[in-house]
């Protein structure tokens, strides 16, 4: 008897190496993809704008690393005795205005420089819901916690996410010809757009991504169709816990991950399991740290920026 309904891998043209440069924008679902790849001793940048959940928010931030365009205090809003940016996550606030705009500059500007040379670009829309901020009259990444009335909500239109993203994407292959897109739709419950509201939201991210015809990865489709239970969610039944977040990697490495780079994968894992050992002896522990990853570098020399 069969119990469950496993996804089955599409075919990609394309495999991930061990010493590609890899980038993950969107959703908390980026974020924790995004660990996991890092833990690996991938070389990856995710979310330089903080967390993002909507397709413009996401294209809008895509737009502004390409485009190298800086910020400027006018772009901020004060409010509440804060200066913060609409464009950012919640991450993105600070009593003193030069030192946002800084740090926003900044993170552009890597941003930039990473994504040149980025060899996977994974793409993460949670939401086709958005908030548009009413005095400004564009969508916002986040509200802020600034009172309701500032904003309407609107529930984006197929097309809409078809020409942002289309728009940015031609951008980046100007810049980046080689660089391979990977879209997903988080497996992350919006309940607080109520249960109908969350469907229609979803559905209308897969049908503008099945329309374009994009390389995806099911991700939604796993913890929704192949897992399909409540025991893989965190205790606000919205979010993945970390065992429906490690299956979808797992999925990850079976079907994107390059075979032949497991080895210095398993390398990898073993060395972050002997640093975060905490014994007693602390000066010949810190010892065997440093021998681990001379190594650990020796036999990958391509790990020597991903493992400190």
């Amino acid at each position: 008897m069969k119990f469950r309904t496993e996804v089955q891998a599409p075919n990609y043209n394309f495999q991930i190496r061990h010493w590609d440069q890899l980038m993950l924008l969107g959703s908390c679902f980026s974020d924790e993809i995004g660990a996991k790849f890092q833990h690996a001793g991938f070389h990856v940048m995710t979310n330089p704008f903080g967390t993002l959940y909507n397709p413009i928010s996401i294209t809008n931030a895509l737009n502004h690393i390409l485009e190298q365009r800086s910020f400027l205090q006018d772009d901020l809003l004060f409010a509440e005795d804060r200066w913060l940016s609409l464009d950012h996550n919640t991450s993105f606030q600070s009593n003193d205005a030069a030192e946002l705009v800084e740090r926003i500059n900044t993170s552009i500007e890597q941003a930039y420089d990473f994504l040149k040379s980025t060899k996977f670009l994974f793409l993460t829309v949670g939401s086709a819901w958005v908030f548009k901020h009413l005095s400004s009259d564009r969508i916002v990444a986040n509200c802020h916690k600034l009172p309701s009335t500032d904003f309407q909500r609107e529930l984006l239109e197929i097309g809409e996410i078809q020409l942002a993203f289309r728009e940015a994407l031609d951008k980046l292959k100007r810049i980046n010809p080689s660089c391979s897109v990977l879209f997903t739709v988080s497996p992350v419950r919006h309940l607080r757009d109520g249960m109908i509201s969350n469907t229609r939201s979803k559905s209308i991210l897969h049908a503008a991504l099945h329309a374009m015809n994009l390389d995806y990865f099911p991700a939604y489709e796993m913890i929704n169709d192949d897992l399909r239970d409540y025991r893989f969610y965190t205790e606000d039944l919205c979010h993945v816990n970390d065992l429906g977040v490690a299956y979808v990697w797992e999925k990850i490495q079976d079907w994107l991950v390059d075979a032949a780079d497991q080895r210095s994968i398993d390398a990898v894992l073993k060395h972050r399991k002997l640093s975060l050992h905490r014994p007693s002896d602390i000066t010949e522990h810190e010892i065997h740290i440093q021998r681990s990853k001379t190594q650990l570098i020796n036999a990958f020399p391509f790990l020597r920026e991903t493992i400190q």
